[in-house]
């Protein structure tokens, strides 16, 4: 794991992440549309841009052109952290622009096989405040050997500590190649992850590519009701997603977005809400899958959770146990196992958010039962 400082103006910032890895950079984008070796585990939304623009050049030149104008009028600090990768690396802008929107362009082609992946429970903690806890999974395929882990802390995902010109302090947790940031905290207290859902109706109009969205998410949302308020205001590109969100002031809610709609899943009665990877908010609940998978996980993560609270509490602890789950049916930490503990699925990371706390919990690259968190605390 690396942590990289940024600075200044949305170019200003990206320059810096584009002149540090600029090699790996320019690697991935000089591979874009050709399948590699290193492809095969490749997650869901990168297998499907492998061929972006193969099939019908002008289609795809106006794909891009839509996600442009709309990213130009409603987030144009992606634009200009596209700028800033391009130059630091020495790569064109059109390069670095097909690198970050290259899947949201893939993803908008109908599809017909369901990845289930990752998931997340948020809880009001004795020692901590509200904790929010998720899980980092793919799905691996029988077919295969499953893939070697590299251990704890490998140099595939950074740790970046921004301070912007204007707009929130924050950090991200996202990658070293692309400006994807699935995981995030501001000086607000307001986290997130992110979380798999199903594709829902195919979308080709303009809209924030959703591996984008928690890059510029971050930086604007004041608290869970506002970072629901900007997230309804947006489309978002293609793949469904599902943003639980926590602040520092208790407040938690799972966002739902599938392009232009919104749904939103408020916490129970007990103060917990628990998601996996489908629809859940009345407003989004005519694209739910009824996924099996998805349901066993949410309820092992209620019931652990209810067990906690009827035993005294919950703390900081239960909310690293949950993540280390295993279960007859919906594990949270999953070995890629066929049957309905694992569902095939395969847990390579997970993070605690504790906003009170400006901290976070992370591990990368093992699965949860076999590793340790490490702690970063952040000064905002």
């Amino acid at each position: 794991m690396q942590e990289l400082t940024l600075r200044g103006s949305p170019f200003d910032q990206s320059v810096v992440i584009g002149d540090t890895f600029s090699e790996r950079i320019r690697a991935r984008a000089s591979a874009c549309g050709r399948l590699t070796p290193e492809s095969e585990y490749l997650s869901e939304a990168e297998r499907a841009s492998e061929c972006p623009d193969s099939d019908d050049s002008i289609l795809y030149l106006a794909q891009c052109a839509e996600l442009l104008f709309y990213i130009r009028e409603h987030a144009p600090d992606l634009i200009e952290l596209m700028h800033g990768v391009a130059r630091g690396a020495g790569c064109t802008f059109e390069e670095i622009f097909r690198l970050n929107c290259q899947r949201a362009i893939a993803a908008t082609r109908p599809r017909e096989d369901i990845f289930t992946s990752c998931s997340a429970v948020a809880a009001r903690t004795d020692d901590a405040g509200i904790v929010l806890a998720r899980t980092g999974d793919y799905e691996i395929d029988p077919a295969k050997p499953k893939p070697l882990l590299p251990g704890t802390w490998d140099n595939d995902a950074v740790v970046f500590e921004v301070v912007p010109d204007s707009g929130m302090r924050h950090v991200l947790f996202g990658s070293a190649e692309t400006l994807v940031a699935g995981d995030g905290m501001n000086e607000a207290g307001v986290s997130f992850g992110c979380l798999n859902l199903p594709y829902g109706p195919p979308r080709t109009g303009g809209g924030i590519p959703y591996n984008l969205v928690g890059r510029a998410l971050v930086q604007r949302a004041e608290s869970v009701e506002h970072a629901a308020q900007i997230l309804s205001g947006w489309r978002q590109a293609s793949r469904a997603k599902c943003w639980p969100v926590v602040d520092a002031a208790g407040g938690c809610l799972a966002i739902e977005k599938c392009f232009d709609r919104t749904g939103l899943v408020r916490a129970a009665p007990d103060g917990v809400f628990a998601q996996a990877n489908d629809y859940l908010s009345p407003e989004l609940r005519d694209l739910a899958d009824h996924n099996e998978s998805s349901a066993d996980r949410v309820r092992t993560l209620r019931e652990f959770i209810s067990r906690a609270q009827a035993r005294g509490g919950v703390t900081v602890a239960t909310m690293e146990a949950a993540v280390r789950l295993h279960a007859e049916a919906g594990s949270l930490c999953r070995h890629g196992d066929a049957g309905r503990s694992d569902t095939l699925g395969f847990t390579t990371s997970a993070v605690l958010y504790l906003p009170e706390q400006s901290k976070m919990r992370v591990l990368y690259g093992d699965h949860p039962c076999r590793t340790h968190f490490q702690e970063l605390t952040f000064d905002f």
